[in-house]
């Protein structure tokens, strides 16, 4: 119990704060998150150019690392549903950091009034397993970079590894959202394991 209800009598959030979530593709269509999405005011929707010159076409809405695209949401193909219905992992920690307050047959995010930045980093195919996923930390970190050059105040990373000590590519990444004075949440794993840290 995060007490939310409790939190909610002083604030539910800020439209000004923005929280990147970099995990998996997300339901934009889902009722829970509508109206959430940051918009990149640097870059013309639609219009196939590269406004804001940050290599990224037509990044309105976020930014797909895992597959080089502008979308972050769900576009699998039919033979990788199978691997959508298992990493449904992007919408469920989205919703729980932006989802709409009195909004019926929902979950209720821990920021509901913040907007949201999706930044996919989840490979689409029907083969790719987590296992897969976590293989491909360049994605992660770049994310993460793109995430604090676009204004996120918060970054999500519900993910992570069992390790000895915080590879270079992640501490750079790291080191430069807390420079700029940027949140990071990280996962503390799954495993009940004290043997081992467990980053990022």
């Amino acid at each position: 119990d995060l007490g939310l209800d409790k939190a909610f009598d002083v604030t539910q959030g800020d439209t000004n704060i923005l929280i990147a979530v970099v995990d998996g593709p997300i339901n934009t269509k889902l009722t829970d998150l509508s109206g959430k999405f940051w918009q990149n005011t640097e870059e013309i929707p639609n219009d196939n150019l590269d406004n804001d010159t940050n290599g990224k076409i037509d990044d309105f809405n976020g930014w797909d690392f895992a597959n080089g695209d502008n979308n972050p949401s769900w576009h699998f193909t039919n033979a990788s549903k199978k691997a959508h219905d298992k990493f449904d992992h992007g919408t469920v920690v989205s919703t729980l950091a932006v989802g709409k307050i009195n909004n019926p047959n929902s979950t209720v995010g821990a920021c509901p009034k913040c907007k949201l930045m999706p930044l996919n980093i989840m490979p689409m195919k029907s083969t790719d397993t987590i296992a897969t996923w976590e293989t491909h930390l360049e994605n992660e970190y770049e994310a993460i970079l793109y995430a604090v050059k676009k204004g996120a105040k918060i970054i999500n990373l519900s993910w992570g590894g069992w390790a000895d000590s915080l590879d270079n590519v992640a501490k750079i990444a790291l080191d430069y959202a807390n420079s700029q004075g940027v949140i990071i949440v990280a996962g503390a794993g799954n495993d009940n394991n004290s043997k081992l840290s467990f980053f990022p």
